[in-house]
């Protein structure tokens, strides 16, 4: 911005710009979060149940030798596979 007459009113007008963008962020929920906050209000077992479900399948212990093995029989692919020999 150009300094001159108006600069100090342009100053005020961004500053309260940001206040009210800050004041709407903060206030605002969008439909989908009031969705989950109601569904999580309605059933506070829920929660507990999705950590429970995310631990059966997702939390496995690895069997690292198995691992290297898959590694050690992984064939390496050619720059251009549709190419036939």
């Amino acid at each position: 911005m150009a300094a001159g007459p108006c600069a100090p009113i342009w100053g005020k007008i961004v500053s309260l710009q940001y206040v009210a963008l800050a004041a709407m962020a903060t206030s605002y929920q969008s439909d989908l979060t009031q969705f989950l906050n109601k569904l999580k209000q309605e059933n506070p077992r829920l929660e507990t149940e999705q950590l429970k479900g995310r631990a059966e399948f997702w939390e496995r212990d690895v069997d690292h030798d198995l691992q290297e093995e898959f590694e050690q029989a992984r064939i390496p692919q050619k720059p251009y596979v549709y190419f036939n020999e």
